[in-house]
């Protein structure tokens, strides 16, 4: 493998065996030829897909702030899966990494030989570790009906969980008797998630507590619970979220943060929003000290859009919230809690992120 090529695609071949380095084949149930004899259209059309996507990411509310998430960097990859479905069936898959780099627009073709038959195309883009790029990361991609987590516990606070989708159809059957025709296909990848950041900006209050020795401790956990079912798997094929489960949780770590500091973010996530485009999640934001004792707790809706960033500020470092919740609409602040849609994404202070 070397390190300098542009795009490293490391292996294709049959979905059962996604794993070795073989052509590109396809396996279907014969049926009635032109001549009326049972068999399979020998035909093999050169399918050209050229697949584009924007890594730029906008604010909700605020359609002119938008920002790439991931920047430059040599210790993950872009994965790409395409797949072609007959009949619901994936009968081929091709399986390519990128480097990662500054460019925010991705332009990317793709070939693959597929008899004259209608198809279903569907392609998955994630991250993969640069030094096991064969390996699923938090995506577990042996079936994309559906894609499901990687591992049982959830994780947030990772930028590499940020996904792209695409499908479109295909159809090769106006090609049954040519032999080598070469077919151009466009796809558009869309992100099936959301994006959502919590910001504390009552710093100084919880600064002040500590110094009162109303709160003890020099690192602090922030929980964060999601209170109902979560989606945490995704079908590809039928382009909707799928594999809902309850108690997921993850954490942010943080230190004391400095005098000074305004505000602090204590957690981020993806999360997959259906069709419709939009979601309101619930969750509890529990900050406990070291000695595992609770020192603020906040309960809140985050209204959530698909493609799109939302900012979510609160008093979550000093917060008693003993059943009250945010507003749902954006703008709305219940409970000193709000969306902030000209937050400039700067401040990130004292939190370790994966």
């Amino acid at each position: 493998m070397k390190r300098n090529r542009h795009i490293r695609k490391f292996w294709s071949g049959l979905l059962a065996l996604p794993f070795l380095m073989a052509a590109c084949t396809l396996h279907e149930e014969p049926e009635l030829t032109a001549d009326g004899e049972l068999g399979v259209d020998p035909t093999e059309v050169n399918v050209e897909v050229n697949l584009t996507l924007d890594l730029n990411l906008p604010e909700q509310g605020n359609e002119e702030n938008s920002s790439a998430r991931v920047s430059a960097n040599t210790d993950y990859l872009h994965r790409f899966i395409v797949e072609a479905y007959f009949n619901r069936q994936p009968v081929a898959r091709q399986v390519f990494v990128e480097n990662i780099t500054d460019r925010t627009h991705l332009s990317l073709p793709v070939s693959m030989k597929l008899h004259a038959r209608s198809y279903q195309l569907v392609v998955w883009k994630d991250y993969v570790s640069a030094e096991t790029p064969e390996e699923d990361l938090h995506y577990n991609t042996q079936s994309l009906v559906p894609v499901i987590p990687n591992r049982a516990s959830h994780t947030g606070n990772t930028e590499y969980k940020d996904v792209f989708v695409g499908t479109t159809s295909l159809d090769l059957t106006a090609y049954a008797d040519q032999w080598g025709a070469v077919v151009e296909q466009d796809v558009t990848l869309q992100r099936p998630v959301a994006r959502y950041e919590l910001i504390a900006t009552d710093v100084a209050d919880f600064l002040q507590r500590v110094a009162d020795g109303e709160v003890n401790g020099e690192t602090f956990t922030a929980r964060i619970k999601y209170s109902g079912y979560l989606p945490v798997g995704y079908n590809a094929l039928d382009n909707v979220p799928k594999h809902s489960l309850m108690y997921m949780q993850y954490n942010t770590s943080f230190e004391l943060p400095e005098e000074g500091t305004d505000e602090l973010r204590v957690g981020f996530d993806y999360v997959f929003v259906s069709n419709e485009g939009s979601a309101s999640v619930p969750m509890e934001i529990e900050i406990v000290n070291e000695e595992n004792v609770t020192v603020a707790n906040s309960v809140l809706n985050v209204p959530l859009e698909r493609g799109k960033n939302t900012v979510w500020t609160g008093e979550f470092l000093t917060g008693d919230d003993q059943g009250g919740q945010g507003g749902d609409e954006p703008g709305e602040d219940e409970g000193g809690i709000g969306i902030d849609p000209d937050y400039d994404n700067e401040t990130d202070l004292g939190v370790t992120v994966e």
